[in-house]
């Protein structure tokens, strides 16, 4: 029994479960000249890019006391431009239970993050998640919609403290803008 398994994929719609995990098939994939993830001249870059995250969730019985434990396995299989031929790839996505531990807590600031570019990713992620399940809601209940985006705030505010990232900074605002809005719909629920 594997130590983790897929709870959720996000990025893409075309995602297909099977008895070992799941598959993805992309039928084009076009890949951008950006060499830096800091913004252009004119400050942004938001629309730039994609990406397809799982999240994945712990077996705390399946994890290993001590030594190396696989999250997941990998294979990539592509066809460049103009090109017969099949390439593929494969990565085990592993750690050292020593040096990371299993995070158990569900707080995402204790998470481990391989690179600042990942952590931002799962930050994306979690405002995502909130606006995702927060739209729907605000069409029969703007009232929880109101009190599950400002559950959020405080939480995503926090994560991106001490970040000086301006699509971040950004989004602080979107969230605010969104509060005010159902505010105004819902004046007596809470305010923000």
């Amino acid at each position: 029994m594997p130590a983790y398994s897929v709870k959720n994929v996000y990025g893409t719609n075309l995602w297909k479960a099977t008895a070992t995990g799941g598959a993805v098939s992309i039928p084009s994939v076009f890949l951008v000249s950006r060499t830096s993830s800091m913004p252009d001249t004119t400050g942004g870059r938001r629309g730039g890019g994609s990406a397809n995250m799982a999240e994945l969730g712990p077996d705390a019985t399946q994890i290993p006391a001590a030594g190396r434990c696989d999250v997941a396995r990998l294979h990539l299989e592509y066809r460049l431009p103009g090109s017969t031929t099949i390439e593929t790839q494969d990565a085990t996505i592993s750690y050292d239970v020593a040096n990371v531990g299993l995070v158990t807590t569900g707080d995402d600031a204790a998470a481990y993050y391989s690179s600042h570019d990942v952590e931002k990713n799962t930050i994306i992620l979690g405002l995502y998640v909130a606006l995702r399940d927060a739209t729907p809601l605000a069409q029969t209940n703007p009232a929880g919609a109101l009190a599950a985006l400002a559950a959020f705030q405080p939480k995503f505010k926090a994560r991106i403290a001490g970040w000086a990232d301006a699509d971040l900074i950004d989004d602080v605002a979107i969230v605010q803008q969104d509060v005010d809005v159902l505010h105004a719909h819902a004046p007596n629920a809470m305010a923000p």
